[in-house]
């Protein structure tokens, strides 16, 4: 009110000026506000582009961290990728694939598979660079290595192999080479798969990555854990550990414990075989990883039960049964069941030592019911990790060891109390008298041969006529029969005894199980003679498989002496149309065998071939 009174006192032409320099000072003000405000909104505006960018800088900082935990911690990688997911509407195109292929590399860690292929399908719908298509494709390849289907395996190798080498980055190009190895170990072509793992090692040469170097080291343990070759790999191993434990990969680190631990199982030093099984075990627990854990657990159980540490085994057993059977895994639950049956056995509780073997037996037959209505799907969900490949070999081992060292009279008391169970049924008692002989085994069923763990030639023949009957004929794609020998057996037994002989013919049948795991079935006909049934393979694949028969008994260690086992083959070759009855499976074991006596009156150690005439 003063200043008004003030204002209205002066005089007129006092009045105009002052009300002049009012207006200039409020226009004046007004400009200086606008440009404030506007400079403002512009400097808003660059802040958020810079926040934007400094945004997906962050995210693709997050991508590599969850990328390089997969194998390190699993826990912070899944993190990570639920975190990028929920923000996937602001990710750029580069780190919505990067966040694509990573998504698919943890589900199929947890062998999720039926969630894989929606991805798949996402990210063909996308622009991919070479290096990224390079990656889909490796995840693709390994994918179905894990689920035996090697033709799309090599499928997608041969994909990944058209991008040139220069294109790719280093971790892609090992990758490449890691693939390739680990298919070429499935299809026991280890010679070739080491040739790859040479080359990742000189790749890894020019880098310092730790991560590498550790993912090349886990394939050549790979290759030496599928040749059963404990020797070069108790060299390995130590330097693959060390590797992995520097550059922090705890979950190949786990694995490769596990694999070590077959070192000592073979040396049956049982003690450090457990130290390491309970580093792996310490690990899954550490990172709360469920794949392969209860497997990892069996393992350990075995390895008690090998230190007769009973004891320890109870509650174990108990929790794998409950687990396995609620997984309707059979392969595992007969080797727990078999464990119960010998824990009670051992008890001298008989009644319930039967009533285990019964369900183990039962658990048997379903994963052989299961195998034949299947195939090969069923037997890549029971064998999803080296870990269920590897543990039969101490299955086997205990029961070598059970047969061998169990007592007499507690084998009378055990068959005894069983015929007298079933001596009830007269059908039952019919079928035990016939295997009234000490030294049948209770468990093969007469299925079974006792020493090589093979087929025997019976069942083996009705095995293979049942696969070429439900398998579909391929065109360019021929069935063979192969009869294997061992040469000069009869010298060989007379020169290191029957006992060293038996080991050699289990050497070798388990050598041939592993080259022929994926193309045949092997049976053991009778004494040092082997019989193959190799399903539709073209003429490079049979002709390779051969070639490695023949060599795969050569530099063996009997005795503490190094000795060169020759084997000869003969074979047949036939369409897989031309087999209508199950007596043509035996003539064509007779062809074979003509082809085989005629081959090695002129030469020894080689392959002789029966050409069948079709018409």
């Amino acid at each position: 009110m003063l200043v008004l009174h003030r204002f209205l006192s002066l005089g007129r032409r006092k009045k105009i000026i002052l009300s002049l320099v009012i207006i200039a000072a409020l226009n004046i003000g007004f400009w200086l506000l606008f440009f404030l405000v506007g400079t403002s909104s512009i400097l808003n505006d660059d802040n958020l582009a810079a926040s934007q960018k400094y945004q997906q800088l962050n995210y693709a900082k997050l991508l590599t961290e969850a990328e390089s935990s997969v194998f390190g911690d699993f826990s912070r990688s899944e993190e990570i990728s639920s975190l990028l997911a929920q923000k996937r509407e602001r990710l750029n195109n580069r780190n919505t694939i990067a966040l694509l292929l990573l998504e698919v590399r943890l589900l199929a860690y947890q062998r999720e598979f039926s969630q894989i292929d929606e991805l798949f399908s996402v990210l063909n719908l996308l622009t991919l660079n070479k290096n990224e298509k390079s990656r889909m494709y490796y995840l693709q390849g390994r994918i179905a290595q894990a689920s035996q289907q090697y033709s799309s395996a090599f499928q997608y190798l041969n994909f990944g192999a058209q991008i040139k080498k220069e294109d790719l980055t280093l971790e892609n190009r090992l990758n490449n080479l890691i693939l390739a190895s680990g298919l070429y170990v499935e299809t026991s072509d280890f010679k070739r798969a080491l040739t790859y793992v040479k080359q990742a090692f000189q790749l890894v040469k020019e880098s310092e990555n730790k991560q590498l170097l550790c993912s090349v080291y886990d394939s050549l343990t790979y290759i030496y854990v599928h040749q059963e070759n404990y020797k070069l790999l108790a060299v390995e191993m130590p330097k693959a550990i060390l590797s992995c434990e520097n550059a922090n990969q705890f979950m190949i680190l786990a694995i490769l414990y596990v694999d070590y631990s077959f070192v000592f199982l073979d040396k049956k030093n049982f003690v450090q075989q457990e130290v390491l099984l309970k580093k792996a075990l310490a690990i899954y627990e550490k990172y709360d990883i469920e794949t392969n854990y209860q497997q990892m657990r069996l393992l350990l159980v075995e390895s008690f039960a090998a230190q007769n540490k009973w004891l320890a085994l109870d509650e174990m057993l108990t929790e794998l049964t409950a687990i396995f059977s609620k997984q309707n895994n059979f392969y595992d639950l007969a080797t727990v069941l078999q464990l119960q049956s010998r824990k009670y056995m051992r008890n001298n509780d008989i009644k319930n030592a039967l009533l285990m073997y019964k369900k183990h037996l039962g658990a048997v037959d379903k994963y052989e019911k299961n195998l034949q209505k299947n195939g090969s799907n069923y037997l890549a969900t029971q064998f999803s990790s080296r870990i269920n490949q590897q543990s039969t070999k101490l299955y086997d081992l205990e029961r070598h060891q059970q047969r061998m060292q169990s007592d007499n009279d507690v084998l009378d008391t055990y068959i005894l109390v069983l015929i007298s169970l079933l001596v009830l049924s007269s059908i039952s008692y019919v079928f035990l008298s016939v295997r009234s002989s000490r030294r049948l085994s209770l468990i093969d069923n007469k299925k079974i041969d006792e020493l090589t763990n093979l087929y025997n030639f019976e069942a083996g023949i009705d095995r293979a006529y049942y696969l070429l009957c439900n398998r579909q004929a391929l065109p360019n794609l021929n069935n063979a029969l192969l009869v294997i020998d061992v040469d000069g057996f009869t010298g060989l037994n007379d020169s290191f005894g029957y006992y060293d002989g038996d080991k050699v013919l289990e050497l070798l049948a388990r050598r041939l199980s592993g080259i022929f795991k994926n193309n045949g079935l092997v049976l053991r006909q009778h004494k040092d003679v082997f019989v193959v049934f190799v399903a539709q393979s073209d003429a490079e694949t049979l002709q390779r498989l051969i070639e490695r028969t023949l060599g795969c008994m050569s530099g063996i260690n009997i005795s503490e002496q190094v000795i060169n086992v020759s084997l000869s083959v003969g074979w047949v070759q036939y369409p897989s149309a031309l087999v209508t009855k199950k007596e043509q499976l035996y003539r064509g074991v007779n062809y074979a065998n003509d082809a085989l006596q005629k081959g090695k009156q002129c030469a020894k150690g080689q392959a002789h071939q029966y050409i069948l005439n079709e018409s």
